[in-house]
């Protein structure tokens, strides 16, 4: 990539010590550094003033604004703003109140999404609780000593609302804030940002790149000073080398022979493939008929629905209801029947339970509840309702004949 875009490789550094290194001189002796990056958090312990334990955890705030934005309820739209509302918005220890727009179920639906909402957006951020609180566990129990130290919380993830507040409340750590304004002067000229991007604060995110341009891994070929020991490596490694090349020729020599037998071989096969070309053509259209078919398949399993039987359960149930019957109303979903009935006789009940098992588009029938009235005449009159599930829709025979019809098409094919 340097050489691509004109510049040279002078040295290099890593996403960890580039942050611990630049704000060295305001750890104090024993401190976490907690830093939340988009795409990863990094959790580095420092030990009398020198890195003892770092771990990257590849989870950071990225996650969060995701469920931000997914959560259309908090009317975000892309990733930026979603991290304007992290800043903003305290999704850990406070809870939002949807507007009275007059309509009392739309407030409580529109308030149970905020609550849902908020709720998600918790459990992320208590995760970087989590994901920091493992990793100096698994630090004391290396050591078999408690820690006791400092915690520096950076990375543009820690100016989120209400986090710093969570991880002082959760870890036994002393939480101190750092002063960004002894990290980075930052020289604005007039009318070049507006008055907030003036905060060092808003730069908390570039530490990584500062530190690692300020303080990097003192790593440099010209600094490798050559030993005795190396020059003698070095007399061993041109010997194997004059070795290696009398080697390369001959394996080069044999090669050669190799190649032209395979480029005669070759040129056979070359004439026999042109020969069965128009293979190819049945098997791409063999491909394109088996992609057709699958979209199809699929477009019908998504559109099926048991509730395509209604009309030809409706026809079933008007041949299979006894004479004094009558229904009062009918409700279908897409798994149950529910009818509500009268009618003047009790055993005419039983009897539509015994017709109702003939009814092919059902599986199962029942009589939850059974009410005796009397009406203005004094005749009796049986009020009850018949709960049925649907069968199988399409019934197996449909679906047997249409795998077969498949099965036929594919072998005229």
């Amino acid at each position: 990539m340097a050489e691509q875009i004109g510049l040279r490789v002078d040295t290099f550094d890593y996403i960890g010590n580039g942050t611990v290194q630049y704000m060295r001189g305001l750890l104090d002796d024993n401190s976490v550094v907690v830093q939340l990056e988009e795409q990863a958090t990094v959790i580095s312990i420092i030990k009398d003033k020198k890195l003892a334990f770092q771990r990257v955890t590849p989870y950071g705030y990225s996650s969060a604004l995701a469920s931000v934005v997914d959560n259309t309820v908090l009317g975000v739209r892309d990733e930026y703003e979603a991290f304007d509302f992290l800043l903003k918005n305290d999704v850990i220890y406070s809870r939002p109140y949807a507007h009275d727009a007059g309509d009392s179920e739309d407030v409580a639906s529109r308030q149970a999404l905020l609550d849902e909402a908020y709720d998600e957006l918790k459990e992320s951020m208590n995760y970087h609780l989590r994901v920091v609180n493992t990793a100096l566990e698994y630090y004391q129990n290396q050591v078999k000593e408690d820690f006791q130290g400092s915690l520096f919380m950076v990375g543009d993830g820690s100016r989120f609302a209400g986090l710093s507040k969570l991880f002082e409340s959760e870890l036994p750590l002393y939480s101190r804030k750092v002063d960004f304004g002894a990290l980075i002067d930052i020289k604005v000229e007039k009318g070049a940002y507006v008055e907030e991007n003036r905060d060092p604060a808003m730069m908390a995110g570039l530490l990584t790149v500062i530190g690692a341009a300020s303080n990097p891994i003192q790593v440099n070929a010209r600094e490798i000073a050559t030993s005795s020991s190396d020059k003698n490596i070095m007399r061993t490694a041109y010997t194997v080398l004059v070795g290696a090349v009398v080697i390369s020729i001959l394996l080069v020599a044999i090669a050669c022979f190799r190649q032209l037998s395979a480029a005669s071989e070759q040129k056979k096969l070359q004439e026999e493939i042109s020969k069965l070309t128009y293979v190819q053509d049945i098997y791409d259209e063999n491909t394109l008929a088996s992609s057709n078919l699958e979209m199809v398949t699929t477009i019908q399993d998504a559109t099926t629905t048991n509730n395509e039987q209604l009309l030809s359960l409706i026809e079933s149930l008007e041949e299979c209801f006894p004479s004094d019957m009558s229904v009062e109303s009918l409700q279908a979903s897409d798994t149950t029947v529910t009818m509500n009935m009268k009618s003047s006789e009790r055993i005419s009940i039983g009897q539509l339970l015994l017709n109702l098992q003939d009814v092919p588009e059902l599986a199962a029938a029942s009589v939850p509840s059974i009410a005796e009235s009397t009406d203005e005449l004094g005749n009796t009159i049986w009020t009850y309702t018949v709960t049925a599930t649907y069968a199988d829709y399409p019934p197996e025979e449909e679906t047997e004949e249409a795998e077969a019809e498949t099965e036929e098409v594919e072998e005229d094919e």
